[in-house]
């Protein structure tokens, strides 16, 4: 199932923010319930008109985007924020963005009041991702603290933890820009007792964007050219520069918030710790640092420290395989499908599909969830399956399942040349099974009834072949409405 989240942000035009933005809106790992911007990179009147614009031109004007706070809770501008970059409340109306001010409209609903709203209509389900000043959430984590014991959890990019490596800030000497913005908020947010998550500079650093890998989004192949021209229009004149290494130009910008989404599709990238983090709200220097520390930091203990008692240990991201997180963006953003010939053709009518069709309608016969499942071996079906958790009373027997465990033990180099046909698209616990076995080609016959999570296994080296099969969709629809609870129930809703 898709992660349902709430995007908190202080986007632009085409900033990490943005970027990040177009990876949640097209990952179908990711279900983007609303956007809430706030301020921070930008004034909050020119990130609202980005946020709106980009759903514009994503053809996705049905995410909300309500408007958030326009200042912090108590910091002010003065003349050091004016001296460096952001432009925070400075409380200016948006008159022109580089891609023409939207005509979408923002929803009525004041981004807190969304935040709250929307966890409480969806307990223990809603990620709250927050990669700007954490103004918003802190005043809906105040309004509605009911909602820290709801919340999935609230994943933050922000905060830089001196006593890990690459722990220095980026806008004053240890204070990172989010937190700096608005500590109060942060600090109201990491002691509310949510489920945190905190993605600070340290591992955010191990990031960069290269040309190869802007040339990998802009692929012609891509199924989404108009990400595509997005990122020519707005990325490709940065290589450009004549300052940047000619052998691998890389810019070491533009991926930061992108690790936070990454962590909500698979937190396995990151390595973490339970750690205790705080900020300072003292003026002067120290004005917005994190402090973070685990149990035998210090030789005088933790009950020693000049902190409050009841802070909770969070979760904090301190390293990450950054090749595995641009896999999941790159594939989420082009959605590029490996099709080709498997096993003598990759038509809607392969003899090997069209068993597999047979073994759904079977399962359909028994009463069951028409899904039918057959692996293929040196152009032989040595295993069929269909989905019968209803027929066994089984919490596991999806399709893929059952045709792998009718199959019987197979060697791993079987495995390993083999093509699994499923009628439709592998759940999480099939295609965790599908890794396991290091299966290299998936032919699914649709996915707009259901979507597994195909970025994923195009990720870490599956080939999918997707053929939207008529027939197949026909069955999983009548199918559904018919049964919705029992849907539900097979999907995990």
């Amino acid at each position: 199932m898709a992660a349902k989240i709430i995007f908190d942000t202080d986007i632009g035009w085409m900033n990490d923010d943005c970027m990040a933005a177009i990876f949640a809106l097209k990952s179908p790992d990711i279900d983007v319930l609303g956007i809430t911007p706030v301020m921070g990179n930008f004034d909050l009147n020119y990130s609202l008109a980005c946020a709106l614009r980009l759903l514009e031109l994503l053809g996705q004007e049905q995410v909300p985007v309500c408007r958030g706070f326009d200042r912090p809770l108590i910091h002010e501008r003065g003349p050091y924020a004016d001296k460096v970059w952001g432009k925070w409340a400075k409380l200016e109306p948006a008159t022109d963005i580089p891609p023409g001010m939207p005509r979408l409209r923002p929803d009525p609903r004041h981004a807190a009041v969304f935040l709250a709203e929307t966890v409480l209509a969806h307990p223990g389900e809603v990620t709250i991702v927050a990669v700007g000043p954490l103004t918003n959430v802190a005043v809906a984590l105040r309004l509605y603290p009911e909602i820290s014991r709801l919340v999935k959890e609230i994943v933050i990019m922000g905060g830089a933890i001196g006593r890990l490596p690459r722990g220095k800030g980026n806008i004053t000497p240890a204070a990172e820009f989010n937190f700096w913005v608005d500590p109060e908020a942060a600090r109201i947010v990491l002691r509310s007792g949510a489920p945190l998550t905190l993605l600070p500079l340290n591992v955010c650093r191990r990031s960069h964007f290269s040309r190869s890998l802007y040339e990998r989004i802009i692929d012609p192949a891509s199924d989404y050219p108009e990400v595509a021209a997005l990122y020519k229009a707005y990325i490709g004149p940065r290589f450009d520069d004549p300052e940047i290494d000619r052998r691998e130009p890389v810019l070491f910008y533009g991926v930061f918030d992108h690790a936070c989404l990454g962590y909500v599709i698979r937190p396995a990238i990151f390595t973490c710790e339970a750690m205790r983090v705080d900020v300072s709200v003292q003026p002067g220097l120290d004005y917005g640092v994190s402090h973070g520390y685990v149990k035998g930091d210090y030789v005088s203990g933790e009950e020693a420290l000049p902190i409050e008692s009841g802070l909770e240990a969070i979760n904090v991201a301190y390293d990450m395989d950054f090749e595995e997180l641009a896999e999941l963006y790159v594939s989420a953003i082009t959605r590029r499908r490996r099709i080709h010939s498997i096993e003598g053709g990759g038509s809607d009518m392969d003899p090997f599909m069209r068993a597999a069709i047979d073994e759904a309608k079977k399962g359909l016969a028994e009463g069951g969830i028409p899904i039918g499942a057959v692996l293929v071996l040196d152009g032989e079906i040595v295993g069929r399956g269909h989905n019968r958790r209803v027929q066994k009373g089984s919490a596991i027997l999806h399709a893929e399942m059952d045709c792998l465990e009718n199959a019987g033990r197979l060697s791993a180099p079987d495995y390993q040349r083999a093509t699994m046909y499923t009628t439709l698209s592998p759940c999480d616990m099939c295609s965790g099974a599908i890794l396991l076995y290091k299966i290299p080609n998936v032919v699914i016959g649709e996915n707009r009834s259901f979507q597994g999570p195909e970025a994923m296994l195009e990720a870490r080296g599956v080939a999918l072949t997707q053929l939207d099969n008529e027939e197949c969709y026909r069955l999983m629809q009548g199918f559904i409405r018919a049964n919705p609870d029992l849907w539900n129930e097979d999907i995990g809703v």
